[in-house]
């Protein structure tokens, strides 16, 4: 070894502590994006549990954390406007021009949706994960592909299949209570 003499780096600040540092900003410029403290609160939390959890070291955490709470909110914010948008459907299927649903539209209706929900849970386990991502939590099959790790064109055929197998289960439920 020659006589140079090496400089330790400063140790890296704890995460719990860049974290309780980082936190009040952090959910405040979460409130402005989501309208919503508490999500803010929520999504400040699973950033720094991210953080935490992360398997290779951090150069700088801070601006990590920062852009994973910013990800997580541009998530959150699409997961609520694509329940609003089924929430807004729903509503215009069920209640558009009618007045007051009678008995017999309620059970139907009710009937329909266990058949429906019945129809969906035969589905294979990764069809069923797949539809579910792409359909009713309004990811893209890019994200999706992403997520799991698969081609897009495979969660495409996962998403063709499943609905192809919904309609056709709706559609033999349909047939055998005409017959009863």
């Amino acid at each position: 070894m020659s006589g140079a003499t090496h400089i330790a780096d400063p140790p890296a600040e704890p995460l719990a502590s860049v974290f309780r540092r980082c936190r009040p900003g952090l959910v405040r410029l979460l409130t402005q994006r989501l309208r919503s403290p508490a999500a803010a609160e929520d999504l400040a939390q699973e950033a720094y549990l991210r953080l935490a959890a992360a398997s290779v070291p951090i150069q700088n955490a801070e601006a990590y954390l920062t852009q994973t709470a910013l990800n997580l909110a541009s998530t959150h914010a699409r997961l609520e406007a694509r329940r609003a948008e089924l929430r807004a459907e729903a509503h215009a299927l069920l209640w558009e021009g009618l007045e007051e649903p009678d008995a017999e539209r309620v059970h139907l209706a009710a009937d329909e949706l266990q058949r429906a929900a019945a129809a969906f849970a035969t589905l294979p386990e990764r069809t069923r994960e797949i539809v579910q991502l792409v359909r009713l939590e309004g990811f893209s099959a890019r994200e999706v592909a992403e997520r799991l790790s698969i081609s897009s064109r495979a969660v495409e055929k996962h998403v063709a299949k499943g609905t192809q197998a919904l309609a056709a289960a709706l559609d033999r439920e349909v047939r055998l209570s005409r017959r009863r």
